[in-house]
C-alpha cells in the first residue's frame, strides 16, 4: 500500500487557497483572530482551525504557525493519521516534484539560506536583541547532550534555517514535537511580552525555526534520509465575497484606484463625506490597485461610525485574465477596467454606485442612490462629449467607430461610465463580466478603454439620469463653439448643470491638480485643502509644473509634427495625429494660463 501524505498549509488572513488530497488548508490561531469579519467568515468557510481539541490556538499570536503544528501532533487522527506529515506556508509551497518523491525520504525540507553573510547566533541578536536563542539551545543540550557539538556548529554557521516548513515521517515528527514544543512553553513563559517589541511578541515561533534546522541537521547526521528542496515563494490574494456593513441601510459606494491616482481618490472621498446627510450610512469600498500604506491609511482616517471606508484586493480577480487585453490610451491606467469585475466582488449586494476618482461630489449622493432605475442592469448620464463628436469635424469618424467597431445600433445613447448606479443581481443575471471581457477582446483597443466596452454590450439600454449628476468639465476648455455642436437641448441642458452640478468629473487630460488657474478647479481644490495630503498635493502640483514649463519648446515642436502629419496622412492615422497634435494644444494652452497668472 502506498504512503500517504498530509500537508498543512497554514494561514492567519485570507490567500489563495490550496486544497486537494495532500494540502490542508488551516487557520492558525484562530481562537484569537481578530480579522474583519467577512475576511474572518472566509476563513470559516475554507478551512478547519486549530481551536479543536487539545490546541494552543490562543497563544496564536505568540506561536504562529507552530499552533497548527502543535494542534497536528495532538490531533492526528482527524488527519487520518498519514504515514507522513507536511508544514508550509500559503506564500511557501512545495514544488510538485518534490511532494511526488516524499516517500524515498524521511525528511523534506527546504535549503538552508545564507542571509546577510551572519552566523546564525549573531543574526538572530541583530533581528531580535534577546538571547532566547541560546537559551532555547542550552535547553535542548539538556535534554540530548549528544546535540551540543551540533548545536554550536549550526550557530556559527553562515547558512540556517528560517522557515517552518517541512515534510516528516510520521515517527519522526512525533519526536520532533515531544523535543520541541517542551522548549517553546518554557520560553514562552519565561517572556515578557508586555516589554517585548511588537515583532518579538513571536519569539516562541522564532526560536522553533532555528531549533528545526538543528533538528534536522542532527537527523541528517544520525544519517536519516533528508532531502533539500527549493520551495516556491507566492504571493496570491483570495476572492473575499464582501457583505454589506449597514445592511439595506447603507449607501454603497465602489471607487478604484492605483498609487499615482490615491491623492486625487482621497478628495473624491472627502467630496463625499462633506455633502452627506445626517443620519446616512456610507460604505466606501476601493478597488485597490496597488495603493501604497501610506496613502491607505489618509484615506482610513475619514472612517467614523457611519462612514465606512475599505480596500479590496483586485489581484485574485484578475489571475485568469491575461493583462495584455487591457489596452490603454491618453490617461487612463488599467484600474478603470476594475468595473468589470464588480458583480463579483459585490455579489451579495443588491446595489451599488461606481464612481471614478477623478471627480468631485458636491450633492448628497443618498439621492442618486435611491432612484428607481426600474427594470434596467445600470443607471448612467448619457455622454455629451460623444454627443458632440458626433455633430463635430470628426462626425463621420466617431459614428464609423461607434457602428462598426462596437457595433452599436443606438450610438447616440452612448453614455459616461464615471458614474453608475448598478444593480447587481442583473448584472450577474446576464453574465456582465465574462461579457466585458469577451467583448474586450473582440474590440482590441477602445478609445475610451472600458466604458466602450460597457456601451457596446449594452447598447442604449441603461438608465438615463440626468446630466447634474455627471457634469464634464473639460467640454469648454476644448471646444470653444460648443453651440455648433451640441443640439439646442442638449447645449440648454449641459449649461444649466454646469451652473449647478451635484457631480463635477474632471475627464480629459486637463486635470484641476495640474491646471488650477482652470474654471471650477477651485471647487476641487476646496476640497483638496481638507484632506491630510493637500500638502502632499501642492507639491506634486508644483513639480508638475515646473516639469510642464521645461518641455514646452518639446510640446511645441510635437505640435507642429503632428499637425503636419495630420495634412499628409488619411483615415485612422490622420485621425490619431489629429487627437494627438490636439492633445499637445491643450497642453501648451494650459502651461501658457498658468504662466499668465504666474
Amino acid at each position: 500500500m502506498p504512503a500517504t501524505l498530509k500537508i498543512l498549509v497554514c494561514y492567519h488572513k485570507p490567500a489563495k487557497l490550496y486544497q486537494d488530497d495532500i494540502y490542508e488548508p488551516i487557520h492558525c490561531g484562530r481562537a484569537c483572530c481578530s480579522l474583519p469579519p467577512e475576511e474572518k467568515q472566509w476563513m470559516l468557510e475554507h478551512m478547519r482551525g486549530d481551536d479543536t481539541g487539545e490546541n494552543i490556538s490562543a497563544l496564536g499570536l505568540h506561536f504562529a504557525e507552530t499552533s497548527a503544528i502543535y494542534w497536528a501532533w495532538k490531533n492526528y487522527d482527524q488527519l487520518g493519521n498519514p504515514d507522513y506529515i507536511g508544514v508550509c506556508h500559503y506564500r511557501r509551497l512545495f514544488e510538485p516534484k518534490d511532494i511526488a518523491a516524499f516517500a524515498d525520504y524521511d525528511i523534506m525540507a527546504p535549503y538552508e539560506e545564507n542571509l546577510c553573510a551572519r552566523p546564525v547566533r549573531e543574526l538572530f541578536f541583530q533581528y531580535h536583541g534577546t538571547r532566547d536563542l541560546e537559551a532555547a539551545v542550552s535547553m535542548l543540550v539538556e535534554q540530548e547532550p549528544s546535540y551540543r557539538d551540533l548545536a554550536e556548529s549550526y550557530l556559527r554557521s553562515e547558512r540556517g534555517y528560517y522557515y517552518n516548513v517541512f515534510i516528516m515521517r510520521r515517527e519522526i515528527f512525533h519526536e520532533y514535537c515531544s523535543k520541541i514544543f517542551d522548549i517553546l512553553f518554557r520560553i514562552h513563559e519565561k517572556m515578557d511580552y508586555a516589554r517585548a517589541t511588537y515583532y518579538n511578541r513571536r519569539m516562541p515561533a522564532f526560536v522553533a525555526e532555528r531549533l528545526t534546522g538543528i533538528y534536522i541537521a542532527g537527523k541528517e547526521k544520525e544519517k536519516y534520509r533528508v532531502r533539500k528542496c527549493i520551495h516556491r515563494h507566492v504571493e496570491k490574494s483570495a476572492k473575499i465575497e464582501m457583505c454589506p456593513k449597514f445592511g439595506e441601510d447603507g449607501i454603497v459606494v465602489c471607487l478604484s484606484a492605483d498609487d499615482h491616482y490615491a491623492p486625487y481618490l482621497l478628495v473624491t472621498v472627502t467630496s463625499i463625506k462633506a455633502k452627506r446627510r445626517e443620519g446616512d450610512k456610507y460604505e466606501i469600498y476601493i478597488l485597490d490597485g496597488g495603493v501604497t500604506d501610506v496613502h491607505k491609511k489618509r484615506l482610513l482616517l475619514l472612517c467614523d461610525e457611519s462612514f465606512h471606508v475599505q480596500f479590496i484586493d483586485i489581484s485574485p480577480y484578475l489571475e485568469d485574465v491575461d493583462p495584455e487585453i487591457f489596452q490603454l490610451n491618453a490617461h487612463f491606467s488599467v484600474s478603470t477596467y476594475y468595473r468589470f469585475f464588480i458583480p463579483e466582488i459585490f455579489r451579495r449586494f443588491g446595489r451599488l454606485l461606481y464612481l471614478d476618482c477623478d471627480l468631485i461630489v458636491h450633492h448628497n449622493l443618498a439621492e442618486l442612490y435611491r432612484t428607481d432605475i426600474q427594470n434596467y442592469v445600470l443607471a448612467a448620464v448619457p455622454d455629451i462629449e460623444i454627443h458632440r463628436a458626433l455633430r463635430g469635424t470628426s462626425a463621420q469618424e466617431m459614428r464609423r467607430y461607434l457602428t462598426e467597431k462596437l457595433n452599436m445600433m443606438h450610438p447616440e445613447d452612448y453614455f459616461q461610465a464615471g458614474v453608475l448606479l448598478l444593480d447587481i443581481n442583473k448584472m450577474r443575471g446576464m453574465d456582465f463580466t465574462n461579457k466585458c471581457l469577451a467583448r474586450l477582446q473582440e474590440i482590441g483597443k477602445p478609445l475610451y478603454v472600458d466604458q466602450c466596452v460597457m456601451n457596446s454590450v449594452l447598447d442604449g439600454n441603461y438608465y438615463p439620469l440626468a446630466l447634474k449628476w455627471n457634469v464634464l468639465w473639460h467640454l469648454p476648455y476644448y471646444e470653444k463653439f460648443t453651440e455648433n455642436q451640441l443640439s439646442a437641448e442638449k447645449y440648454a441642458e449641459y449649461y444649466e448643470a454646469r451652473k449647478n452640478p451635484y457631480i463635477i468629473h474632471y475627464s480629459g487630460n486637463v486635470k484641476p491638480w495640474k491646471n488650477p488657474e482652470v474654471e471650477m478647479a477651485d471647487l476641487w481644490w476646496k476640497y483638496a485643502r481638507e484632506t491630510s495630503s493637500y500638502e502632499y498635493l501642492l507639491l506634486r502640483t508644483t513639480k508638475n509644473l515646473v516639469q510642464d514649463v521645461s518641455s514646452l519648446w518639446l510640446y511645441r515642436v510635437k505640435y507642429y509634427w503632428y499637425k503636419f502629419l495630420s495634412k499628409i496622412t488619411f483615415g485612422k492615422m490622420r485621425k490619431d495625429c489629429k487627437d494627438r497634435r490636439r492633445s499637445y494644444k491643450c497642453k501648451i494652452k494650459a502651461i501658457h494660463d498658468i504662466l499668465k497668472v504666474l
